[in-house]
């Protein structure tokens, strides 16, 4: 799998917000098994029961192993993905999803979980459609980067944040 970066953070999106993370940022960088990039998260300091977040990665090769890897070294496991990417079978071993949403996704919103996992829009697209398609989901939906009233939020049941921490 193709690792770009390790390091600490706090987590600006999704359930978890507010929390002291560390982040696997998947891309362009070192080509890693998913024990070896397992080995880097301990050596730089994760400890048992930590929460760890995989971003950009759903793609990688090896992704699925490193996930039951990281979920048997009692580390917590959160992963982004894009709703234009497809539901992998090892979705069950991730503690928490978020899911960027995107017109006509094929992710399987069907699956997230109430209480916790979420579906999220970004500004870019009209809001109507996000609403539509995801009225019907278990899963949390949130908001980021736009400002709506209180009202609105209340409404539609919606999270809301302000910042922009996207795929």
């Amino acid at each position: 799998m193709n690792l770009f970066k390790i390091h600490t953070g706090i987590r600006q999106v999704g359930l978890g917000y507010g929390m002291p993370v560390w982040y696997i940022d998947c891309g362009p960088g070192l080509n890693l098994t998913p024990e070896d990039v397992a080995k880097k998260l301990i050596g730089v300091g994760v400890q048992k029961g930590q929460w760890v977040v995989v971003r950009d990665g759903l793609r990688e090769k090896g992704i699925g192993v490193l996930a039951q890897g990281l979920k048997y070294l009692g580390l917590r496991l959160e992963v982004e993905a894009k709703g234009s990417e497809v539901a992998p079978g090892w979705f069950t071993a991730v503690d928490r999803w978020v899911v960027w949403w995107t017109p006509k996704g094929v992710f399987n919103l069907g699956g997230l979980r109430p209480r916790q996992d979420i579906i999220l829009y970004q500004e870019g697209d009209s809001l109507g459609p996000f609403l539509e398609t995801t009225k019907g989901t278990l899963g949390e939906r949130g908001i980021v980067g736009i400002d709506i009233d209180t009202k609105f939020a209340l409404t539609h049941n919606l999270r809301v944040y302000r910042s922009d921490n996207s795929l």
